[in-house]
């Protein structure tokens, strides 16, 4: 008697489907609750883009009206897969370089220039420097800071050492998560208003592709906005 077997390229397919919507899901999400609210405060504009990944977020910033879009990102495979597909959409406005956002941002600190606006995703992990890097986030005399990255829901303002296993799941490297007061504290301190992303709003069915923001546990994702004291 035959059987019925499931097709694994039919699986397959499916799976790979389920992730890009996922995917597709995740950044309409992001790309509403970080950005949609500020998009006058976008056009006209230079953005500096750190942590760029594929460009996605560049190019969403070029379409909100930003006349000039500098991303960094780490990965220079990345940054060529972009500039392979430059053509589509605004990336006539978009340069996309390769390097450590850490080291860019504070070259460009360091050289005087001025950012209207900034886009950074996990900028403050894996370092014990936020005072540092704040300091050049005000050196360039933004409008409006973005940020998205990992924190610890601590009461108290601490950096939380996490142990996480390396891409190749040999062994194990360390790395440094801030908690929310320690960014406000910081923030203060350098002359920053913050003031955080409040990820209830999206209901439970349209969470699909966000786990991260929503996980309980010593470690989540979380976003916020800066605003100058004296903007």
């Amino acid at each position: 008697m035959n059987q019925m077997q499931d097709d694994p390229d039919e699986d397959h397919s499916k799976a790979v489907n389920l992730s890009l919507e996922q995917s597709r899901s995740r950044h309409q999400a992001r790309h509403a609750m970080i950005l949609d609210c500020f998009r006058h405060m976008i056009a006209d504009t230079t953005v500096l883009c750190l942590g760029a990944g594929d460009g996605q977020w560049c190019r969403d910033l070029a379409m909100a009206g930003a006349l000039h879009v500098l991303g960094v990102e780490e990965s220079p495979a990345l940054v060529d897969a972009f500039r392979r597909g430059a053509g589509i959409g605004a990336a006539e406005r978009i340069e996309m370089i390769a390097g450590a956002p850490h080291e860019k941002l504070a070259e460009l600190a360091d050289a005087g220039r001025q950012i209207d606006v900034v886009l950074g995703f996990d900028l403050f992990e894996n370092t014990g420097e936020l005072g540092r890097i704040f300091t050049h986030l005000m050196q360039l005399r933004p409008r409006i800071v973005f940020s998205d990255g990992l924190i610890t829901p601590a009461e108290d303002p601490v950096l939380r050492l996490q142990r996480i296993r390396t891409k190749a799941q040999v062994g194990t490297q360390l790395r440094l998560i801030p908690s929310p007061p320690a960014i406000e504290m910081v923030a203060r301190f350098t002359g920053f208003e913050v003031d955080w992303t409040d990820w209830s709003q999206i209901p439970e069915t349209a969470r699909s592709g966000l786990g991260d923001y929503y996980r309980s546990g010593p470690v989540v994702r979380s976003s916020f906005t800066m605003i100058p004291q004296d903007f």
